[in-house]
Order: C-alpha cells, then sequence, then structure tokens
C-alpha cells in the first residue's frame, strides 16, 4: 500500500506508521478504509498533532459526521462507527507507542438498533445457490463462484472470512462417512474454528482446485482472462468482489430480496435454530464472542416457530 503522501506532517507520519503496523493483521482492504477514514478526519481536524486532539474536537468531528444541516456528511450510525472505529484503533496504537493524545475509550461509538437479520426462504437460497453452474461463463469462473456458494451456504461465513482462506485452510476427508473440514482463521489472534463440510461443498472446492493452475495460497482467487493461465488471479477475491458476485447471482436467480454475504449468514443461522440447534452450538458456529449475539436470531426463529406450530394446528382441525 502506498502511505508515502501521509508523510507531510508529523500526524500524518503517525498514521502512515499505524496502518504499516496493522497490514500484517488486517485484509488489504480493511486498511485502505482505515486510510480513507483517517484522511477524513485529519482533513476536518486540518491534522492537528497528537496532543491536540480532545474530546471537544472528536464531538465536534462526530456531529459534523453525522449533521443533515450545513457541509455534514448524514452518515448513518454505522457508517459513523466506522470512522470511530478506525480513529479510536490510531488513539490505541498512540498509546502503545506512549504518544500522549486523547485516550481511545473518550470515543464512543453510536448506538445501532439491533434488527431481527433478514433471512431467505429455503426456495430462494436453493434457487441462489443453483444459479452459478447455469451462467454462461468460463468454466472456472463459475465452479470457483459454485465452490464458494457452498461453502458459505454450509458454514455461514463471514465475508471477509471467506475473502482470507487459503488451500490449505480446506481438509477434505480421506474416510466414508466423516466430513471435510474447513479452518476459519480468527480476524485477530483467537482461536480458529474449525468447521465441518457438507458433501456439495467439499466436491465443490474439490473440482475448482483441480482446474486451477496457480501457485496462488487463496482459496478464492480472481481469474483474469487477459493474463497469463499460471499467473492469472494470485490475489484473492476481495470482500467486495464477493458481495458483488452474490448480488449478481442473487438477481439471476429471479430473488427481488436485496441478497448478501451477510443475509446468506442469517439465513444459515436461522434455519439451524428452526432445525433444533441450540444457541452455543450456533455461537461456535458463527463465531460470536458472546452468545448474546448469537440470541438475536431467536426474534427470528420465535416468529417462525409460531407460524410453523399454527400450521400444524390447522391441519390437526381438518
Amino acid at each position: 500500500m502506498n502511505i508515502s503522501n501521509y508523510l507531510m506532517s508529523s500526524f500524518k507520519g503517525h498514521i502512515a506508521s499505524y496502518l504499516s503496523d496493522i497490514e500484517q493483521d488486517h485484509h488489504p482492504s480493511t486498511v485502505i478504509n482505515y486510510a480513507f477514514y483517517l484522511q477524513r478526519f485529519g482533513d476536518y481536524s486540518r491534522w492537528p498533532e497528537p496532543d491536540s486532539i480532545t474530546g471537544a474536537l472528536v464531538d465536534r468531528y462526530r456531529h459534523w459526521l453525522t449533521s443533515s444541516t450545513g457541509r455534514g456528511l448524514s452518515l448513518e450510525p454505522a457508517t459513523l462507527n466506522c470512522h470511530l472505529v478506525a480513529l479510536r484503533g490510531l488513539l490505541r496504537w498512540l498509546q502503545l507507542k506512549r504518544i500522549s493524545s486523547l485516550p481511545p475509550q473518550r470515543v464512543l461509538l453510536a448506538v445501532v438498533s439491533a434488527a431481527p437479520p433478514q433471512s431467505l426462504e429455503p426456495a430462494d437460497l436453493q434457487k441462489l445457490l443453483a444459479t452459478p453452474s447455469k451462467v454462461n461463463q468460463s468454466s472456472i469462473v463459475s465452479r470457483r463462484d459454485q465452490a464458494l456458494m457452498e461453502v458459505l451456504f454450509s458454514t455461514g461465513i463471514k465475508v471477509s472470512e471467506a475473502a482470507n482462506l487459503t488451500r490449505e485452510d480446506f481438509t477434505p476427508t480421506k474416510k466414508s462417512g466423516e466430513a471435510s473440514m474447513l479452518k476459519v482463521p480468527s480476524p485477530g489472534r483467537g482461536r480458529a474454528r474449525d468447521l465441518a463440510l457438507s458433501r456439495q461443498a467439499t466436491k465443490a472446492i474439490q473440482v475448482y482446485l483441480d482446474i486451477r493452475e496457480d501457485s496462488s495460497k487463496f482459496l478464492f482467487i480472481g481469474h483474469d482472462r487477459g493474463a497469463n493461465s499460471k499467473t492469472r488471479g494470485s490475489r484473492a477475491l476481495t470482500p467486495r468482489s464477493i458481495q458483488r458476485l452474490v448480488k449478481k447471482y442473487a438477481s439471476q436467480a429471479g430473488i427481488k430480496a436485496q441478497v448478501t454475504p451477510q443475509t446468506i449468514r442469517h439465513s444459515v443461522a436461522t434455519h439451524l435454530l428452526l432445525a433444533g440447534v441450540d444457541l452455543a452450538s450456533l455461537q461456535t458456529l458463527l463465531g460470536h464472542e458472546s452468545v448474546g449475539t448469537t440470541k438475536i436470531y431467536e426474534q427470528v426463529t420465535d416468529p417462525k416457530m409460531s407460524e410453523v406450530s399454527a400450521k400444524i394446528k390447522n391441519k390437526k382441525k381438518r
């Protein structure tokens, strides 16, 4: 990542060093986004020295980001938090470097209403899953997208986790009756999750890997038709690329609802709860640190369970 433009002032230099330090543990797109958010803070605050960053300055910045009057940006709470998380990360880094500045805990995040997650009906999920193999495109791209969709459907992993998967994370089964495994690295330094794959996901991954001629370590990569076949696609698909793929296939499948990888994740979680999977197991599968985060799916499944129960009672009355 080119960060030389940040070296024009002391504060810009600190930002450059911070971004350089986090590159190893964060996806490139995350670092780029942080650079954008911190650039915006710097432009607003006129690039102050670290010890000049005050709570009052951050409060004014927050107001500017959310204000709908004047030159305010009218950002939604979730987008506001993206800006504030980047700033808080920088302040935490300054603190670790013993550089005097505002304590990171002084930057409070906006409260985002926890609306029940939206999920797709099983019929729409099946239509979406079947679409990549029906689309007229190069074989390797079709096989990649089929494998990607199978993994998302089988595991419910986050889009960022899917983008970071490597070939070594996939362990095909060698025994009949046993499931293949997918090791999903933790975004931080936490313990990775070992998730069982469906037979369909296992087969789709193996078919895709068998026709690849590149040496990239990543499981899902881009395939540029204009590049040499042995070097093309050395880069992993980005989370944004995966989001675009899911959106494209949802449209081609005739699904009217807005569909994202997160929608698939929510759908997997919802259907597992409806199938009787307990919250603790679902928490492990999804990688939630707190079971409280997992409990939000009960808001979705409770009405669905009531609906199913009502249908059963109506049938008994007939």
